[in-house]
This record gives C-alpha cells, sequence and structure tokens, in this order.
C-alpha cells in the first residue's frame, strides 16, 4: 500500500457484489474504494460477478501495512549564504530529496545542504512498499556585499559623486576615511576631496552573516591653467611660455604651431618652457596656436598664444 485509500477493481460483469473481512465490508460498486484503512480493513476480499446469468467469484487477500513515521531533525531553519546544513530524515529505508540543487546526495537519509536562497526541500520516504513525504524549510539571509564604484578622477576643487552599491538582507554601511565627504553614511555621498585619495565602502551585516568593503580611487589633477602671452625679451620676465601645472603630467606632449600650420616647438614628456625659439633662432612676434595632450583622462587643449617683443 502506497496511502490510506483502498482501491478494489473489478471487470467482465454487469452487476458485482463485494464482501470484506468478516462481513465488515459490502459493496455493489464495480471499483470501490476505502477510505482511512486500518490494520483492521486486512484480510480477504471476494467479489462475485454476474453477467449473461452466470456468477463467478474472485478472492484477493488485502495486507494492510504500518504507517510510516517520519522524523526529520528540523522543520524550519535560517542560514547565511554559503553556509551549509545538514538535513536529516527518519523512518524508512530509502529516502529521496527535492529539489536536489545544492545537496550533497539527494538519496541520502542525512544530505548536506547548501542552498543560495530560501528553498523548501521535500523529503519522500520508503519503506516496505509505502511511503510518506514531509518537508524542511531552509531560510537563507544574503551576504553583505559591497560596490565602491569605478575609479574617478577630478580637477583641484571640484567634486564627485561616489557610486556605491550595497546588496544583502539587514545591513550597516558607511564610508571611511571621512575626509571631505558630505555625508559618510549616505550610499552616494558627495566628495571634494583636495588630493589623491581612496575610500572605502563598509557594509556590515546585522545577521552575523559575512560582510564585505570595497575601494574606489579618486585622482585629483591640478587646475592646468595655460598662459596666453609671454615676452621673451632678455629682461627676465616672463621671457618663457611655461605651464607650472604640467609638471603633473609627465606624458604630456605639447605642440605649438605657426598661423601657416608649420610646428615651430614640440614637448614629449617632461615639459619644457619654450623661449620663443625655433632651432635656435627667434621667432617674430604672432599669435601661435597650441595643442596640449595631458592624458587619457582630459581633452586636449588647443588655444592661442602670443609672442610679443
Amino acid at each position: 500500500m502506497h496511502s490510506s485509500t483502498i482501491q478494489l477493481n473489478a471487470s467482465g460483469g454487469t452487476s458485482y457484489n463485494w464482501t470484506g473481512p468478516n462481513g465488515q465490508f459490502l459493496s455493489s460498486d464495480r471499483s470501490p474504494t476505502i477510505p482511512n484503512a486500518t490494520k483492521a480493513m486486512e484480510g480477504d476480499y471476494t467479489v462475485q460477478v454476474t453477467a449473461n446469468g452466470c456468477t463467478q467469484s474472485a478472492t484477493t487477500y488485502l495486507e494492510v501495512r504500518d504507517p510510516i513515521n517520519i522524523t526529520t531533525n528540523i522543520q524550519t531553519a535560517t542560514i547565511c549564504e554559503g553556509k551549509p546544513i545538514q538535513l536529516e530524515a527518519s523512518g524508512g529505508s530509502t529516502y529521496l530529496w527535492q529539489p536536489s540543487k545544492g545537496l550533497s546526495d539527494p538519496q541520502s537519509a542525512n544530505p548536506i545542504a547548501s542552498p543560495t536562497e530560501t528553498t523548501t526541500y521535500t523529503v519522500q520516504v520508503s519503506n516496505n512498499g509505502c511511503f510518506a513525504i514531509a518537508e524542511i524549510i531552509i531560510n537563507v539571509n544574503k551576504n553583505a556585499t559591497a560596490d565602491a564604484g569605478a575609479d574617478q578622477t577630478i580637477v583641484t576643487g571640484q567634486s564627485t559623486i561616489l557610486n556605491g552599491k550595497v546588496s544583502g538582507d539587514d545591513f550597516t554601511y558607511f564610508w571611511t576615511p571621512t575626509d571631505y565627504l558630505d555625508d559618510p553614511t549616505k550610499l552616494n555621498p558627495i566628495a571634494s576631496p583636495t588630493e589623491d585619495i581612496t575610500y572605502t565602502l563598509n557594509v556590515a551585516s546585522n545577521l552575523g552573516c559575512t560582510s564585505s568593503s570595497d575601494n574606489v580611487f579618486i585622482k585629483v589633477y591640478p587646475k592646468v591653467v595655460i598662459p596666453n602671452t609671454f615676452t621673451p625679451n632678455g629682461d627676465n620676465v616672463n621671457d618663457n611660455w611655461n605651464i607650472p601645472s604640467i609638471t603633473s603630467f609627465p606624458n604630456a606632449i605639447v605642440k605649438v604651431t605657426n598661423r601657416y600650420g608649420q610646428i615651430v616647438y614640440q614637448s614629449t614628456g617632461t615639459f619644457k618652457a619654450w623661449d620663443g625659439k625655433m632651432n635656435g633662432k627667434d621667432l617674430p612676434p604672432a599669435v601661435y596656436y597650441y595643442s596640449i595632450y595631458l592624458n587619457k583622462d582630459f581633452k586636449t587643449y588647443t588655444g592661442w598664444v602670443m609672442l610679443m617683443r
């Protein structure tokens, strides 16, 4: 037997008469059912089948086996994401757990479960042709994870918004250090650093699960100011075209051309101030045109500079 209902079946006749053990059961149905089977219902069941005036009988012995009594180690439990837990069932000879995903052995009486989300496991316990089903609910609390966002670049005097993201169940987060932040307890604070800085987004689980942190680097470049006039006349005042803050860009490329597009000055790498000469000879007073590449974080600067004598 696989359930608490007895199902009898006969065929080949036009009328049927069933009798059960000790006369406790009578039915004229072809296929009668007996709900809530008990041990007292065990015994011989006889059916008399009549067709065309002829009657034949048949007898079957019905065995009512003891029901399976399932015991599990837990009914419900809560774990942190990524943590295993042992499931246990007893009361039978074979076991089948579902869903099988995340189980060490779905046919074991005591598999190890590692679910990634809240899961209801059912176990079918079988013994001697009968089976019963029980369930265990495993609630999964998500770990706390931090994402501080991509590294950023700004120029002195600018501000930027930190693009923090957090996930998990019941967590607390904050930024360190707190320097130059408008509010370190905000997920997306405004940062106004005056120098290079690394911020850390910390997120802590309030449920005892895994906590984490992530870093974001803010590169602060000096403001680039490009003079538009210089006077290389030997009086030691403004004799060179110089860009002081360009020293922070070791791979800068600076080109200066005349109005015809001819390159009259070029500097690659460490910038050298221009003295208004080309090939050692003084250039005439005029308007010259520059292009300045600092690095990939900046657009190329273009403009003009006036050489006066």
